[in-house]
This record gives structure tokens, sequence and C-alpha cells, in this order.
């Protein structure tokens, strides 16, 4: 895995967490490219520094590390299926899942994408909207401890608090 810093994050799901999570980025000085289904999101992206991109397989191609911030286990399946949008990572990337899911749907995921040689992590957050607005979020992050360290200053642009659980999964027991 590539010990590089990461520049580019991507951000998929612009809806109430997500939102202040790409003006905390890109007030830190990452490059923040941004979906979401919701078209009537991008004035509000846009606003708060990220660049709107009009599908995910756009926002995968451009960046190092993306955060996925949707509702529900199908949609992060379907957005990290093998002929899915985020099939676009670079090997080496690495997904944060964000949303709260089920610990066998991340480790299933992680499984399939390291096939690919992308990297994934679930990173719950805690504490919720008034904290994400002030950048102080709790996030339990599961994951391979390299991987971790390299997406830590990205999690640490709007969390005060970071806790690594363990292996993929752990964050969404501990969340629990």
């Amino acid at each position: 895995m590539s010990t590089a810093a990461i520049k580019t994050v991507g951000v998929i799901g612009a809806g109430r967490m997500g939102q202040p999570l790409i003006r905390h980025l890109s007030r830190r000085g990452f490059e923040v490219a941004v979906h979401d289904v919701d078209v009537g999101k991008r004035p509000a992206v846009e606003e708060r520094g990220g660049r709107w991109h009009s599908d995910a397989a756009s926002v995968a191609r451009v960046s190092e590390a993306v955060l996925i911030c949707v509702g529900y286990d199908r949609e992060l399946r379907e957005l990290l299926s093998p002929s899915g949008p985020l099939a676009e990572l670079a090997s080496g990337a690495i997904v944060a899942v964000l949303s709260t899911v089920l610990p066998r749907t991340v480790i299933e995921l992680a499984e399939s994408a390291g096939k690919r040689g992308v990297h994934l992590v679930d990173s719950t957050m805690c504490r919720g909207g008034k904290a994400a607005d002030e950048g102080t979020l709790l996030s339990f992050v599961g994951g391979r401890a390299e991987t971790v360290e390299r997406l830590r200053p990205v999690i640490a642009a709007y969390s005060s608090d970071i806790v690594h659980t363990g292996e993929v999964g752990t964050a969404q027991v501990a969340k629990a």
C-alpha cells in the first residue's frame, strides 16, 4: 500500500453528515470530489468547497480515499459491487464506510475490495449533527492498522477523537 499522504478525498453522500465533512476536509486543504444522487445538493456541496461530480464512478477515478455516507447496506453493496461505480478505484485506494451497516456487510465488502487492491475500513461516526458541524465527531475505525494510520489525517479533519477498534467490522459493533 502507498504511504503517500492523501490529497484527494471523495465523498459519496452529501446529506446531513456529509455536508459538514466536505467543509472540514476542504478547510484542511484536501481536494474534495463529491457525488450525491440528489443533484439539488450541488450548490451546498460547492458552497462548502467540494467539486461536484455527476456520478460516483468519476469520484472514484480521481480519489485516493473515498468516504461513503449512504443510508443502507443495499446502497453500499451497489456502490462497491465488482461492476459498481467504485470499481473504478485505483489499486491502493482506501474506502471508508461511514454509514452504520451490518458488520458482516463491511467484512464481505472488504474481502471483495481487497481482491482488487482496494483497502476498506469501517469508520462509524458518533455524537450527531452538531458534532459534525463543529468537527468534533467520535470516529470508531475498524481495519488494518497501516490503513487506519494512512487515513487518520482525513478522519482528523472532522473528528476530535479517533479510536482504532480492531479489524474491519469492529467499528460497527463499537457504535452499536
